[in-house]
């Protein structure tokens, strides 16, 4: 395939780890560092450049179709940032250019506890978390951080306390993984990676990987933004990975949620609670999970009636969320406690093989537009339900359901409604319905048809030209949901199309931004992988090398390009290293013969991909 730019296409932004900084100081005196997210870069950066407010970037770490980091440079302005190719120019993305502190931390550093420049770096994060304030930006080097580095009564690795500052509107505080580097923390024998104990505004943490036995990011308090991390948690019931827990404002952006393990269904990937409002959860991939029935994301609080927890304005848009691999049926997203006059947008999302019910709606109003929701199990894709609970009463206050895809492969329903007398106004319109028969009557156009997807089997849910699902849906979902999956402005023909991705002549990649093309299923990357490690003939990420086992470390790079697998015992040491060269996608072979029993730590570094996985060593 050629490069988005050659085909001349536009280019898309969707996101941005930062949106102010300093545009001197730093590394070489060129400012923060900036990383943005979004389609049709181009694969290499030929005479493609990015500007903020009109002046140029000052310097490029990498450039990639879906995501570039740049450094903003002495010409860099307040205003957009946007990306111009030979396809054209992007839209744009607001930035302030602004004073601030920029420091580093690395834990090779040669002085303890060094003076936080690049030249003489902190040695622990624990030196930023004494110093910070707003609008300071700390970059982390590479290594693994095990320890409390934040407010010491907190039982985590990053825990806000009382004492530290607010962040303030165009003067965050943020905490961010060096371009490139595998910035890792543990929280083993911790409740929580970040854990925000009291209520503070304006933080952002990016670019990090986050393994935890419990939660990942716990927070409260507004306008955070919590963008590219990877999070592996829920190895034990710890109620979510990430857990929104009050305030509004804040952004959960292009993250992987991953490895759950608990096996509990009070455990959820993405907990939203306590009257979180405004909340943005956009453009992440969840896969990978165990947490029994779920949901994956869960919108909820107990008593919410009675104690009056609305949710206002809850986005979940642009995700890849797959349920398969859980030790029972699980649920995509619930909208379960919440107050009269909460409202959910679900939109643009790919949601795979979920069970028992995909969807399910207690209470709130609920805008469900161009998802592509496929194999559901169990009694249905969609329920809408009544509830009562105690002395608290739930009913969905309506829900318009529009230009959605349900493909039942497996004969599940694809929309049950209960009670619906007792609810608010439900309207079902527009929607493709194929598998299980024709769609309920009440959707009076709907489309009873295969959608034609590019090749289901390999992950491509694009429509192909001749669709009926093409030029089908309702334009009452554009002011939500104008563009789609891929970035692409609806309508591209005479009408809206039906699912998540709009029909182009020259369609774009077919995966979230971070990754490539998913691979036909006898490779064992799930869509939304990057990378898995295969060791006993269970499939789980363990070995027993008396019994002649191996580890397979399967990866797949967003490019061609060499790969570098690095594997670490539980202090730290380098115990083994391979490299690929001229691949993308393949995997590493490890024979672990001569070491002990223990948990250790591979780690890829290539093209895209730049991420941990634990392996299980046990004889």
């Amino acid at each position: 395939m050629l490069p988005a730019a050659a085909l001349g296409q536009a280019p898309v932004l969707f996101f941005s780890d930062l949106v102010s900084g300093p545009a001197t100081g730093g590394e070489n005196n060129r400012g923060a560092f900036v990383t943005i997210v979004g389609r049709h870069f181009g694969e290499q950066q030929a005479n493609g450049y990015v500007s903020i407010g009109g002046g140029r970037a000052g310097a490029y770490k990498s450039w990639a179709d879906d995501k570039i980091i740049f450094q903003l440079g002495h010409e860099a302005k307040t205003g957009d940032i946007t990306v111009t190719t030979a396809g054209g120019t992007s839209n744009g993305l607001p930035f302030v250019e602004r004073p601030g502190n920029i420091y580093f931390v690395s834990a090779r550093a040669t002085n303890d506890p060094g003076g936080g420049d690049w030249l003489d770096p902190w040695l622990s994060p624990e030196s930023f978390y004494k110093n910070m304030k707003p609008g300071d930006i700390c970059y982390i080097r590479e290594g693994i951080y095990t320890e409390r580095y934040g407010a010491s009564n907190e039982r985590a690795n990053i825990g806000i306390g009382d004492e530290a500052p607010d962040g303030m509107p165009n003067n965050e505080i943020a905490w961010v993984a060096y371009p490139g580097d595998a910035v890792r923390f543990e929280a083993a024998g911790l409740k929580a990676n970040i854990l925000f104990g009291y209520k503070k505004n304006y933080y952002v943490f990016a670019g990090l990987s986050l393994w935890a036995n419990e939660s990942c990011i716990v927070f409260i308090g507004g306008n955070h933004r919590f963008v590219n991390n990877s999070c592996e948690g829920l190895k034990a019931h710890g109620y979510a990975a990430i857990h929104p827990s009050g305030g509004s404002g804040s952004k959960i952006y292009g993250n992987h949620i991953f490895g759950a393990e608990s096996k509990n269904k009070l455990d959820h990937p993405i907990y939203v609670a306590y009257g979180t409002d405004d909340l943005d959860i956009g453009w992440n991939r969840l896969f990978a999970n165990d947490v029994a029935e779920g949901p994956v994301i869960s919108i909820n609080t107990d008593n919410a009636t009675v104690a009056h927890y609305t949710f206002e304005n809850i986005l979940i848009h642009d995700n890849i969320i797959d349920c398969r691999g859980s030790s029972a049926p699980l649920r995509a997203i619930g909208i379960v406690a919440t107050d009269k006059g909460s409202s959910v947008y679900i939109y643009n999302n790919i949601i795979i093989g979920g069970g028992d019910t995909t969807l399910y709606q207690y209470s709130a109003r609920s805008y469900i537009y161009n998802n592509t929701i496929l194999d559901s199990s169990g009694s249905a894709a969609l329920l809408l339900e009544t509830v009562q609970d105690g002395a608290n009463y739930y009913r969905p206050d309506g829900a318009d359901v529009f230009n959605n895809i349900f493909y039942n492969r497996t004969g599940a329903f694809y929309v049950m409604i209960k009670d619906e007398g007792a609810m608010g106004n439900i309207t079902i319109s527009n929607n493709c319905y194929f598998g299980n028969g024709g769609g309920p009557v009440k959707d009076v156009y709907a489309v009873n048809a295969d959608p034609w997807f590019i090749d289901a089997n390999s992950g491509d849910f694009r429509l192909q030209a001749a669709s009926p699902c093409v030029d089908s849906g309702d334009s009452r979902t554009l002011a939500v949901a104008g563009r789609d999956f891929n970035g692409n402005p609806r309508p591209f023909g005479s009408g809206v199309d039906i699912g998540a991705y709009e029909y182009t002549l020259q369609a774009a990649v077919a995966v979230a931004p971070g990754s490539s093309t998913p691979t036909s299923q006898a490779f064992p990357l799930m869509p939304g992988d990057i990378m898995r490690v295969v060791g006993s003939s269970a499939g789980k990420g363990s070995v027993n090398p008396d019994r002649g086992e191996t580890a397979k470390i399967y990866f797949r790079g967003s490019d061609t390009g060499e790969f570098e697998l690095r594997i670490f015992n539980n202090t730290g040491e380098l115990i083994w290293q391979d490299k690929k060269t001229n691949t993308r996608e393949d995997f590493f072979e490890w024979a672990p013969a001569t070491v002990a029993s223990g948990i250790y730590t591979a780690h890829i570094k290539g093209p895209g991909i730049n991420t941990s996985r634990k392996i299980a060593v046990i004889r």
